[in-house]
């Protein structure tokens, strides 16, 4: 079994921020496309599991309300969504095809 530090995740995304806002000096992501394959955490070892349809849309308008509404609550549910944009940002920055989404067909 391996185990990792709350600290140490914090530690990690402040770093991954700061990449993309100081050394590359992003200050905002456009994300231009909405919908996505998502395999729900409880079925991640399931390999016969079918891919459900998520919404980074959907995603990014829940977590403004987090930002914008001191008395919503943060659920686990928007670790997934932070995730989901985190996974949106590598494949746009970085994509693994070489092909950018925007270039990508639909």
């Amino acid at each position: 079994m391996k185990a990792i530090k709350v600290d140490d995740l914090r530690k990690l995304l402040k770093m991954v921020i700061e990449q993309l806002h100081i050394l590359e000096g992003i200050d905002k992501i456009e994300v231009d496309k909405d919908m996505y394959r998502f395999i729900p955490t409880d079925k991640w070892q399931s390999f016969d599991q079918e891919p459900l349809i998520g919404s980074l849309y959907d995603d990014i308008e829940e977590l403004e309300k987090l930002l914008n509404n001191s008395d919503k609550v943060i659920s686990y549910v928007d670790f997934d969504r932070i995730a989901n944009i985190l996974h949106f940002v590598s494949e746009k920055l970085n994509p693994v095809s070489g092909t950018p989404f925007e270039d990508a067909e639909n």
